[in-house]
Formats: C-alpha cells, structure tokens, sequence
C-alpha cells in the first residue's frame, strides 16, 4: 500500500457521529456542551479520535476525551481573558491531514494526530489547575514580532505569574527508551550504543526545551515571576541516566545568575511531581503555590 491509499485509510472517521463519541466517552451534559459549542473546530477530530481516548485505565480517573472537555470548559471560564478561541483552534489544528503518514523501508507508519494538541492540552491542564483555585487567567494574544513570551500570566492575591508550558514528545520519548520499530523492524534488538544514543537524545530534548523557556525569561515584566511546567511523560528514572543528571543539575545552574524573579521548574511524573525550586527566588511565593497544591499536581484532575 503506498502513502496516498494509506492516508485515504486512516483519514476515514471512526465514528458516524458526534453523538456517538459522546456515548463511548460517558460525557455529561455539561462536557457534551464543551465540544458543542466549538463543533466546528473540534468535531474532525473528534470523528477521528484514537479509541483509548474514550477509556481510562484507572476507573477513578476519567478518560482523556472527558478531561479534554473539562479543559476547554475551564479555558471559557469568566476568570478568563484574551485569545480564548485561538486556543482551541491551535488545540484542533491540524485539521487536514490529521495523521501524519511517513514511508519506511518496512512500510507505511501513521502519527495519528498532531502533537499541537497533545502539547495545548498540557497548557490548559495548567491553565485549569490555576482557575479552579481562583486565579485570574490572561492569555497572550498581540505577540510582537520577535518577541518570545509565556502561555499565559495567572493572577491572585498579589501573586502575578508567568507560566511557561513545556511538553515533550511522547512518540519520540518512546522510540528512544524502546526504538523504532516501524524503521528498525520488531524483530530488532537494540545495541548497547543505540539505547545510550536514545538516552542522551532524551536529554538533548529536555535541555532544548529547557533553553527555550529560559529565553522567555528574559522577556516577562519586571511584577512577574517565572514558572516552567515540563511534562516528559515517564516517570524520572525511565529517561536515562543523561536526562536524570542534566535536570538534577539545573538547580545548582541558577546560584549566582540573578534570576530572582524565577520561582522554578514543576515535572509532574506518575507518581510524584517534581518541584525544582530556585533557591535565591521568592520564598513567599514558593511557599503560597505549595499551599495551592502545587507539589501534587501529578495528582490533579479537571473537575
């Protein structure tokens, strides 16, 4: 099958109807209402949405499609303001083709749906975790040409943030830890040079991404402070020895650098959240997002 018959393949829906993702997915009224009124961005994707998102492997815990609907919910709150729109089309974009298909000596391989909404989907998790605990949101709307700047700055009781939101790469993240098997073969079994190549490739994810939200930095107004929210989607000691000591080391980075308005980096894993605190940063601060919940946000779900 060449790439044209196999995309054609993969675009078809999987489901004849909104209605019927609805069902799969045991939505609420109120979560039916999130994806109703934005039908027109959403309801490509949602035809075509992987079956897993509607199923959830811990039964206490909802599945994706419901927390993607509890998000957009949050993000449409009165608490609020700015390019509220733009961010569900940047989530649901995009639309055509929704599977990227790529030919490999083996055969055809699909990445079904952009990572662009794995990664603002990570961006309103945040944004939601900040609205349910009063702060006002303001999305950033008029970027200058040139200019880098955060997600989005949360607002309350003094306390005036700039949120930066980092999402590794799951498909990538995978092949480095397992390798590849639409391009090396299932049978292939990993060199110890490859699986320390996919470890230190792990690493050089992290500190791009890292480098990059540290540019912003220097772009934030001088009433704001600084937090990075990275999600590397495994739990810390999966991604190699590289990635482990490269983020174990940032915190020593920061002595010295005058970052006094940088609160830290938070890396939400499985079980735990790890909140790398700069030392010389504001310790009120620190310890009124603690107060928040901010140390067990590897366990917060939308409501």
């Amino acid at each position: 099958m060449d790439v044209k018959d196999f995309q054609a393949m993969m675009e078809k829906p999987i489901y004849a109807s909104l209605d019927e993702v609805f069902d799969k997915s045991n939505l609420s009224e109120t979560e039916k209402d999130a994806f109703l009124r934005n039908e027109k961005y959403c309801k490509y994707w949602l035809l075509r949405s992987k079956r897993y998102y509607n199923q959830s492997l811990n039964s206490e815990k909802p599945n994706f499609i419901k927390k993607l609907a509890r998000v957009i919910n949050h993000l449409e709150s009165d608490l609020v303001t700015g390019a509220k729109i733009q961010k569900i089309k940047e989530m649901f974009a995009p639309r055509s083709p929704i599977h990227k298909v790529t030919q490999t000596e083996i055969s055809c391989r699909s990445e079904q749906n952009s990572p662009i909404l794995e990664n603002t989907y990570f961006e309103l998790l945040i944004l939601s975790f900040f609205v349910e605990r009063g702060f006002n949101i303001e999305l950033i709307s008029n970027k200058e040409y040139g200019t880098r700047i955060p997600e989005f700055i949360a607002s309350k009781n003094g306390i005036k943030l700039s949120i930066e939101a980092k999402n590794l790469n799951v498909d990538n993240i995978m092949n480095n830890i397992f390798g590849d098997s639409f391009k090396d073969g299932i049978d292939h079994h990993r060199t110890q040079n490859e699986q320390e190549k996919g470890y230190k490739n792990i690493k050089s994810q992290i500190e791009k991404r890292y480098e990059d939200a540290m540019d912003k930095y220097n772009h934030i107004n001088s009433d704001e402070q600084y937090i990075i929210f990275m999600s590397i989607y495994f739990n810390n000691h999966f991604i190699g020895k590289p990635a482990i000591n490269y983020v174990n080391s940032l915190q020593a980075k920061w002595i010295g650098q005058e970052l006094r308005n940088f609160i830290g980096i938070v890396i939400p894993e499985e079980q735990q959240t790890l909140f790398i605190k700069n030392q010389e940063g504001n310790e009120n601060i620190v310890h009124q997002l603690t107060e928040y919940g901010l140390e067990e946000f590897h366990k917060y779900v939308p409501s």
